[in-house]
């Protein structure tokens, strides 16, 4: 299945933002799995485990970040319960470490993880079994289990499994979970007395604790005061606030501050974004000045769209000098408030499909009229006469790179109901195979996905009708679907159509996500290119 997926994946993940692109080193996956991370290599094996022939991941790990294999499906059927996930794990020459997690999710929006204690898995080590569990939360919609390693060196799995077990015993592992209030915390810059650190409420995120934090006051205003820890040293960091978006969304929101410089290197920023907590769908930046400045006040204010789950704010620095902060505010503003440097990539609130027609709106590479997207900037695309059809207007696509076509739509409207896009295609000197597609979304995390009938297109074909019919689940917030050309050539589309249809209209290869745990004997494999969803 992931190997038909994979053309138009590649196009998604650029355009809708899900994460890692690069492919990885291993043509061989478990089905249902995916691989965490990319300088990964796996290998199909069988090993002797307690007198048992089976089936053996064998992982090979290069890389400097934590990879390994993951798989996700719906928390329905397990909330409010408590699960675990186990396997067996050795090691080979391993000089990171490895360990087996859970995590809870809705949709992109982490609410709790809990994995094995990492330094377990180290060096070289016989076949073991590890357990990790969690009671899964009730507000939450996606569970993910993980294997994974850090580090050089290798590690092999094998008879993985996952239940419900009883809550009779406390919890194995290391269990983080995630609180996101709803209102911004401390901007008056209090000290955490319980642990006497700065900021509490705040998230300060230093690089090899070059930067330090304190707290000054002048004339009754509380300063924060952020500089290297080293002269002559550049420093990282980042102190930053996440708040659930339920009261602002629909509203612009802003996150002042007044600062002053000194001596201050590179160009540290202010900034506030919203999004679905792994996606930022909109981010304004304002740049600091660098040198030596007196107090001014920067102000960087959003949109929060309607479907957003989160909103962070907070700021950058990096490079040399000290950079002080007073007054920090965060607060609904209203139109005036201007909006600066602003990145939008939200999802469409439209709740039915826009100028199927195309004659609504300018044509250009990232708008194509009102309510379709295009890409990339190589690509021609026009709308032209062809006689010959019943409808003359003809969507037009011509590219050296890639070329791609689409709308988002929200969901719920067609949620539990089956939904067909179709479309009438010619094409011309197609290098790679291209396709109309129809997928649903949680967030960015693809929930359903079509491939459509007749199949892909490729070279030089005649008008076609094509259709892609998908079941869309109960979760997802947003319905995509258009056309995608990987490769260089030329297509043309015409009488495009989105509707619902009965149950009795027949599926063609699709993808969903399942409410349970699959393959977790590794036993099934599938040749394919699969793409980091995690």
């Amino acid at each position: 299945m992931k190997k038909v997926l994979a053309p138009i994946l590649t196009v998604l993940f650029a355009v809708y933002g899900c994460s890692n692109k690069e492919e990885s080193l291993s043509p061989f996956v478990p089905i249902g799995w995916h691989l965490v991370g990319t300088g990964i290599k796996l290998n199909k094996e069988k090993d002797n485990l307690d007198g048992r022939n089976v089936n053996v991941v064998h992982l090979i790990s290069n890389s400097a970040t934590r990879v390994g294999i993951a798989q996700r499906f719906l928390s329905n059927n397990y909330k409010g319960k408590r699960i675990e996930f186990s396997a067996f794990i050795k090691s080979s020459k391993l000089n990171g470490n490895a360990s087996l997690i859970i995590e809870a999710h809705d949709g992109n929006l982490l609410l709790a993880k809990n994995q094995t204690n990492p330094d377990l898995i180290r060096g070289t080590l016989p076949w073991k079994q590890y357990t990790v569990d969690m009671d899964v939360p009730e507000n939450g919609n996606l569970l993910v289990v993980k294997a994974t390693v850090f580090g050089n060196g290798s590690i092999s799995i094998a008879g993985a499994d996952f239940k419900i077990i009883g809550k009779r015993n406390s919890l194995t592992g290391q269990l983080n979970t995630y609180q996101y209030p709803l209102k911004p915390l401390n901007l008056s810059l209090a000290m955490d007395k319980s642990t006497n650190t700065v900021l509490s409420g705040w998230n300060f995120n230093m690089h090899n604790r070059l930067v330090s934090a304190t707290i000054e006051n002048d004339k009754g205003n509380r300063i924060l005061c952020i500089q290297p820890t080293k002269d002559h040293v550049a420093g990282y960091a980042i102190l930053s606030q996440i708040i659930k978006s339920d009261s602002y969304a629909g509203s612009r929101v802003a996150f002042s501050a007044d600062i002053k410089s000194k001596n201050s290197e590179d160009s540290p920023s202010l900034w506030v974004k919203a999004g679905d907590g792994r996606n930022e769908w909109v981010r304004n930046s304002i740049v600091v000045s660098s040198g030596t400045n007196d107090w001014k006040r920067y102000t960087a204010a959003v949109d929060v769209p309607e479907l957003t789950k989160t909103i962070e704010f907070g700021f950058d620095y990096h490079g040399k000098g000290t950079l002080w902060f007073r007054k920090f505010d965060f607060a609904n503003v209203n139109s005036k408030t201007q909006l600066q440097q602003i990145y939008s990539h939200a999802p469409s609130t439209n709740k039915e499909p826009v100028d199927m027609d195309f004659s609504d709106g300018a044509i250009s590479t990232s708008v194509f009229s009102s309510g379709w997207n295009a890409g990339d900037k190589t690509s021609r695309i026009s709308v032209v006469n062809d006689n010959s059809r019943d409808n003359p207007r003809v969507v037009q696509l011509e590219s050296n790179n890639e070329a791609w076509l689409m709308q988002s739509i929200n969901a719920d409207k067609y949620k539990g109901m089956r939904v067909k896009f179709s479309a009438y295609v010619k094409s011309e000197n197609l290098e790679k195979p291209a396709e109309l597609w129809l997928t649903s979304f949680y967030g960015s995390m693809l929930a359903a996905y079509n491939v459509p009938k007749p199949g892909f297109i490729l070279g030089t074909t005649p008008w076609t009708k094509y259709e892609a019919i998908i079941d869309v689940p109960n979760e997802p917030n947003a319905i995509v679907f258009g056309f995608a050309m990987p490769g260089k050539g030329k297509i043309w589309l015409t009488d495009l159509e989105f509707s619902k249809v009965g149950g009795n209209t027949p599926l063609s290869m699709s993808y969903s996500l399942p409410g349970h745990p699959v393959n977790l004997d590794l036993s099934e494999w599938e040749n394919t290119t699969v793409m980091d969803y995690y």
